[in-house]
């Protein structure tokens, strides 16, 4: 007897339960590869955005790090433009601007791309080099300046001097007897008044000659700075291709240089009447 025949001799509520086994089975079969579906899209899902969020994170921390950078770079340039009229004797005022800097390129070059980090990198190095060769052109303002100080302070010991002899005159003058002691303070006065005028002679010398000096500060820093400006480009050019933004690396390098030219040319016209106006 073959299946069909064992079929089809099965009475009919053998046949509603069979069918009901066969619903029962299809179902579960279905649940089973849907569920199993399921499952693989939803690992998937959670690859995706596990993905997704540390691309997020990354760009989070670029963004974070390329601004703080991009600050940086705006503050170095202002501490370099007024490098020689700092205090020289506050080492960790001079030190601190560029050790922010370097600070800043280094957490850049710790999440960039190798192209970037390569750009990064000799701007760092470049500035480096800058802040050194002009700590050696600041130096000659910064030993006037120190004389200023000490002109400064000997011209204040010598008014309270001045005060001083002028009360002490005053109340010798009152006492007869005292004729020696006014003498000798007569002396001291006119010694005293003598250094003072030398004082005076020796800080307008001085005042010039400082002047001169940031002028001439000026000056180096930005013809240096001028070189630097097509480096500063493309890594700003570089830093906006980590955020997929439109980049014209040669128009960014063109307007460098136009910019710092006229930089240039403003600063030589501001020194020209400058001298001019103190040559009146």
């Amino acid at each position: 007897m073959d299946f069909m025949q064992i079929m089809q001799g099965l009475p009919a509520p053998v046949w509603g339960l069979a069918g009901a086994v066969v619903g029962v089975v299809g179902t579960l079969g279905a649940n089973f590869l849907s569920n199993r579906s399921n499952d693989r899209r939803f690992d998937r899902q959670l690859v995706h955005d596990a993905t997704q969020k540390a691309k997020d994170r990354a760009s989070q921390l670029r963004r974070d790090v390329y601004l703080t950078a991009m600050d940086e770079a705006v503050a170095i340039s202002e501490f370099i433009g007024l490098l020689a009229s700092l205090d020289p004797t506050d080492r960790a005022a001079l030190a601190s601007g560029f050790s922010n800097f370097q600070r800043a390129c280094a957490r850049v070059q710790l999440v960039a791309s190798e192209t970037t980090r390569v750009k990064v990198s000799e701007l760092s190095n470049a500035y480096g080099k800058l802040f050194v060769d002009l700590m050696g052109e600041a130096s000659i303002a910064h030993n006037l300046k120190i004389a200023l100080n000490v002109n400064r302070e000997s011209y204040e010991g010598l008014m309270a001097e001045r005060v001083r002899l002028t009360s002490a005159m005053r109340m010798a003058r009152e006492e007869m007897d005292s004729k020696y002691q006014l003498g000798a303070l007569l002396a001291s006065f006119e010694l005293t008044v003598k250094s003072f005028d030398e004082l005076v002679l020796e800080y307008s010398e001085l005042s010039d000659q400082y002047n001169q000096a940031l002028m001439n500060y000026g000056a180096e820093v930005a013809r240096r700075v001028a070189d630097l400006a097509v480096l500063q480009a493309e890594v700003s050019a570089s830093l906006r291709s980590e955020f997929d933004l439109d980049v014209d690396v040669e128009s960014m390098r063109r307007q460098a240089r136009d910019h710092a030219s006229q930089a240039a040319n403003s600063m030589d016209g501001f020194f020209r009447k400058l001298k001019e106006s103190g040559d009146e």
